[in-house]
């Protein structure tokens, strides 16, 4: 049975449920074909030696710049609003009744696209949690090659002994 999940965004109450199996993996191919470019540019540009890990955020400028036109090129306007609108499908948002009504996308975040993409943000998280934990797990790894030997040490105080915090 499923059960609805709660979070806050903002101050504001909601609850969700996951998608259903079919719709959900649906999503998922829609956003692994927009950003699987662009995440595999600055993937490929880390593992090949490009400036530090984009999981720093010292990445090469032009590197961002390509992903950028990348998932650009990749998107159009329909099918982002179609994915939007199945990721909230099973949002409610907290009513003034006390109770939880669903979240009219059209009318609930106008002039609050901010809000909007978090909670857009909580929806994918909710959903695919059990697979991006694995996939952050692998970015990580890569992000842990790349830094220097130094780095990756433990820190020594001016004693020469590990430092501690008290």
């Amino acid at each position: 049975m499923r059960q609805f999940i709660p979070f806050e965004v903002d101050d504001t109450q909601y609850q969700m449920l996951h998608l259903p199996v079919s719709k959900s993996i649906k999503v998922l191919t829609r956003l692994t074909k927009m950003i699987s470019e662009p995440v595999g540019k600055a993937v490929s540009a880390v593992q090949s030696g490009g400036e530090a890990s984009f999981l720093d955020q010292d990445v090469d400028m032009n590197l961002i710049g390509q992903a950028i036109t990348t998932l650009g090129d990749r998107l159009d306007e329909a099918t982002v609003w179609n994915t939007i609108l199945e990721l909230l499908s099973t949002v409610e948002k907290a009513n003034e009744q006390g109770g939880f009504t669903k979240v009219a996308p059209e009318v609930d975040f106008i002039g609050k696209p901010g809000h909007l993409i978090k909670v857009i943000t909580q929806a994918v998280t909710i959903n695919y949690s059990d697979f991006l934990g694995p996939v952050q797990g692998v970015l990580e790894k890569v992000r842990r090659s790349q830094q220097p030997a130094a780095q990756k040490a433990p820190s020594t105080g001016s004693s020469g002994g590990l430092s501690s915090k008290k």
